[in-house]
């Protein structure tokens, strides 16, 4: 998956990683996407909350605290 060019809601609506990998890779390209909006501080906490999900659910926690995703 690529994230640029995306809208918001096209950008989290295709997040369904299946595997840790897929999940890594979100991220990185979440990051990519993220640097080129402008988003609230509200939109900001609703974006940790769903990669805080998702580092739980593949024992990502450290490596996504560690790059600034959560």
């Amino acid at each position: 998956m690529n994230g640029y060019g995306y809208k918001k809601d096209e950008f989290f609506d295709k997040a369904t990683p299946q595997t840790k990998d897929e999940a890594r890779q979100y991220a990185i390209d979440w990051q990519n996407w993220q640097a080129t909006q402008s988003m609230s501080y509200g939109e900001l906490a609703q974006w940790q909350d769903h990669f805080t999900t998702i580092a739980k659910e593949y024992n990502l926690s450290e490596e996504f605290t560690e790059n600034d995703i959560i």
